[in-house]
């Protein structure tokens, strides 16, 4: 109840982002839940797609305030994930799979914010000022791994690892990096390629990380 009417103003406003751009096929069920520990903690929010028409996002009640942007972005960012399974059934099997989806559903979820004047959240200003060669050096950490379907998922998306020279967020930032460098290079938008096959992705790999990072 304290923060109904953060929530209520981000929904409506992330609902006519997301059917202006990425057009759902589906309804799409949003709970908000406690979120015990479960959160980025400089936002105080978290989120999961579990299925094309079902999202959860999770809020740390004890926080003092939560911007309503906030809520916003990371409700954008789930949005993506749905409706693109509402689409495209397909499942992220290899660590470039993973990297595809979560840069998608980033690039989504930074677009919303500019397109609605907002202030990048703290999760995507990361995303926006990793520089290119930060990029890079995650690049040559995963880039005989990108094939393999065998990969810690958590210490690649979420919590890094200092020895292995992973960042935190570091499997997003790579997956931003590529999908904001894919469109800008086909000159499309993110509402355009949201939703394309993994492999349309992966046939582009080589060729585009070439041009890019002289790799």
């Amino acid at each position: 109840d304290r923060f109904a009417a953060q929530i209520n103003q981000a929904v409506q406003e992330a609902r006519s982002c997301a059917l202006s751009k990425l057009q759902p096929k589906l309804g799409i069920d949003i709970i908000f839940t406690d979120a015990f520990d479960d959160i980025i903690p400089e936002t105080h929010i978290g989120g999961h797609t579990y299925a094309s028409d079902f999202i959860a996002i999770t809020l740390d009640s004890t926080a003092k305030n939560i911007k309503t942007s906030d809520i916003f972005q990371t409700i954008c960012h789930e949005t993506a994930h749905a409706i693109r399974w509402q689409y495209n059934d397909e499942w992220s099997h290899r660590l470039f799979d993973a990297i595809v989806f979560e840069g998608l559903a980033t690039a989504f979820e930074i677009q919303s914010a500019e397109d609605n004047g907002q202030t990048p959240n703290y999760f995507a200003d990361k995303m926006l000022t990793n520089s290119d060669e930060s990029n890079q050096k995650i690049w040559k950490v995963l880039k005989n791994h990108l094939a393999s379907d065998k990969y810690n998922y958590t210490e690649i998306f979420f919590t890094g690892n200092k020895k292995a020279n992973l960042s935190r967020w570091a499997g997003y930032s790579l997956g931003y990096y590529f999908i904001k460098k894919y469109t800008d290079t086909h000159k499309q938008t993110i509402d355009e390629v949201f939703a394309e096959k993994y492999s349309v992705f992966w046939n582009d790999l080589p060729s585009l990380w070439k041009k890019i990072c002289g790799i």
